[in-house]
């Protein structure tokens, strides 16, 4: 099920190399294993790589999931709105029919499943779409992920989902400094007494009686 070309000679000059190849070419479906020995003068005398290939069915065909999409990194979104919709696709690459188990959001606390257009299976070749929208429920960085069960082989493929969430605004408007329209004077009942405008007053009171006993 192996087969090997080289283009090794029966000696090699220092800091000289070559090249070997191998090709798999399986017989029958299932697991085949092997290796490559070189022999030399060098070390302990000998060299082994091994090698492992499966061979599947070309009648049967075998499904393979695939998603080209590894994470998805939503824009800043303020804590208590929804951010706008990210989209994930599955497609199935295989020669098999590709099922599909559960699909969703692990924590699913500021992450959720907005539109699944996946079936049951996926046909070789067929594709079908996932949307995702962030609503984060709290200020800061959240992370969460997308699984997607492969039915076909057991095992569940991840999709990391990150959104940056901005603290929601205060809300109203700064309180007038002063009463009524603009401008103007107000009154503050807190503002202390300046000690020096008991004795101002009595100053120009006296002035006041000097002038009225002129006249």
């Amino acid at each position: 099920d192996f087969s090997l070309t080289e283009t090794c000679g029966a000696t090699l000059a220092p800091a000289a190399s070559c090249t070997v190849s191998v090709m798999f070419k399986p017989t029958a479906a299932g697991s085949r294993s092997a290796s490559v020995n070189v022999a030399s003068d060098a070390g302990d005398g000998s060299d082994s790589i091994p090698l492992t290939g499966k061979g599947i069915s070309a009648t049967g065909g075998t499904p393979i999931l695939s998603i080209p999409t590894v994470s998805l990194n939503f824009e800043t979104t303020q804590a208590g709105l929804v951010s706008a919709e990210l989209e994930i696709t599955l497609k199935n690459v295989g020669t098999a029919d590709l099922k599909l188990g559960k699909i969703n959001v692990q924590k699913g606390d500021h992450f959720a499943l907005t539109t699944n257009t996946c079936a049951a299976s996926l046909a070789p070749t067929q594709s079908c779409a996932i949307k995702v929208k962030f609503m984060p429920k709290t200020p800061g960085e959240h992370v969460d992920n997308l699984e997607v069960s492969n039915d076909s082989d057991g095992t569940t493929e991840l999709v990391e989902l990150k959104g940056q969430a901005a603290a929601a605004d205060g809300g109203g408007t700064p309180a007038p400094t002063s009463g009524g329209g603009g401008g103007g004077c107000a009154f503050n009942p807190n503002a202390s007494l300046d000690p020096s405008l008991p004795l101002l007053l009595l100053v120009v009171l006296g002035v006041v009686a000097m002038r009225r006993r002129r006249s």
